[in-house]
């Protein structure tokens, strides 16, 4: 039987948090992953309680939180660096693990409305994949899947497909009443 490979030398886990509330809940998580195993390697995108877990922050986009429509577009080269950043960390690290999305957004979905924006942080995410100089399709396929399946566990609530249809109709583009949107 093979010796055990040393925890350092082990590929890191790769978490991402793309606000506040994620930021807080994702230093839970950190805690708990070096609970279960010390000395592993936690890298990626998160803010301020993720880093003071023992993450190794690529990407604190908990810095710069946008409101409205033309903040939120003055913050886009920003975040193409952050995914640029994020991306050529994931390609050199080759992570060992990703946070599994589907349980994550069952549980978000039922806790917060951001799952949303995580959501498209994934559609985002695949299609630059798809994009890339060379894109490596089975990747583009596992994280489309991953997307999927996330899309799916978000109906796991107490509301089944109906937070869908609140949601569409609550915030949806056509909504007169928010200026910002207009």
């Amino acid at each position: 039987m093979p010796a055990a490979e040393p925890v350092a030398a082990r590929a890191p886990i790769m978490l991402s948090a793309g606000e506040a509330s994620g930021d807080l809940h994702g230093g839970v998580l950190c805690r708990a992953l070096r609970a279960l195993e010390p000395g592993v390697r936690l890298v990626g995108m998160g803010g301020a309680h993720m880093r003071a877990a023992g993450m190794d922050v690529v990407v604190d986009p908990t810095a710069h939180a946008a409101v409205g429509t033309s903040e939120a577009v003055g913050r886009i080269p920003a975040l193409y660096r952050a995914y640029r950043a994020l991306g050529a960390r994931l390609s050199a690290e080759r992570p060992r693990a990703l946070v599994l999305l589907p349980p994550l957004f069952a549980g978000w979905a039922n806790f917060h409305g951001g799952w949303i924006v995580g959501g498209g942080a994934l559609l985002l995410w695949t299609a630059g994949l798809a994009f890339a100089p060379r894109p490596a399709w089975r990747r583009i396929a596992a994280c489309a899947a991953a997307g999927a399946a996330a899309l799916l566990a978000t109906v796991i609530n107490p509301h089944g497909i109906g937070l869908h249809q609140f949601l569409r109709a609550t915030v949806g583009l056509g909504r007169a009443d928010i200026v910002e949107w207009q």
